[in-house]
C-alpha cells in the first residue's frame, strides 16, 4: 500500500508470498525456530515489492529483458535464501539441538557446522555462475534467432495465445 498510492496490488501479494516460499526453500529442513522463519518470510516479501516496484526501470536501461519478473520473484529472494541457509547452518549450536555430535550428525557428511556453512555460500555462488553464464548464453543465442524468425512482439501472449474477449 504504501508504493501504491495507498491500494492494494493483488500481483505484489502474490509474488511476495511465492517469493517468501522461495527465499525459505534453502534451509527449511534445517534446524530452525518460528521467528527466523517469519523474519525471512518477512524479508522476502519487502525485497521482492520493492524490487519489482523500482528495479524493472533499471534493468531495462541497461536492455535485459524479464518479461515476467523471474529475476525479482525468484532471483533476489533466491540469493537472499541462499545466504541465509549459509548462516542458518553456520550457527547450530548444541545449547539448543544437545550435544556437538547431535549437530554434526544432523549435516550431511558430519561436517563441522561452520565448514558447513562455508560449502552452503559456495553453493550459492556456483549456482549464480552457472545461471548467469546460461542467461548469456541463451541471451545471445536468443538475439541471433529474434534476427531471422521471431516475430516483432515475441512476448505478447497474443502471438502463442487464442485471445477471447471478455463481455
Amino acid at each position: 500500500m504504501i508504493l501504491r498510492e495507498g491500494k492494494f496490488v493483488t500481483e505484489l501479494i502474490q509474488n511476495a508470498t511465492f517469493s517468501g516460499a522461495i527465499m525459505i526453500g534453502a534451509w527449511w529442513d534445517m534446524y530452525s525456530f518460528p521467528f527466523p522463519a517469519l523474519l525471512i518470510g518477512a524479508w522476502a516479501g519487502a525485497v521482492t515489492t520493492i524490487s519489482l516496484n523500482y528495479l524493472p526501470n533499471l534493468v531495462a536501461k541497461w536492455k535485459l529483458f524479464d518479461t515476467r519478473g523471474i529475476f525479482f520473484i525468484h532471483g533476489i529472494p533466491g540469493i537472499w535464501g541462499g545466504i541465509a541457509s549459509a548462516i542458518t547452518v553456520s550457527t547450530l549450536s548444541s545449547n539448543y539441538y544437545g550435544s556437538k555430535t547431535d549437530v554434526i550428525a544432523g549435516l550431511l557428511f558430519n561436517r563441522d557446522p561452520i565448514y558447513q556453512g562455508g560449502m552452503q555460500f559456495w553453493g550459492l555462488l556456483i549456482a549464480l555462475g552457472i545461471g548467469i553464464a546460461g542467461g548469456v548464453i541463451w541471451g545471445f543465442l536468443l538475439r541471433i534467432w529474434r534476427v531471422y524468425y521471431l516475430p516483432e512482439d515475441t512476448f505478447g501472449d497474443h502471438i502463442w495465445w487464442k485471445m477471447i474477449p471478455l463481455n
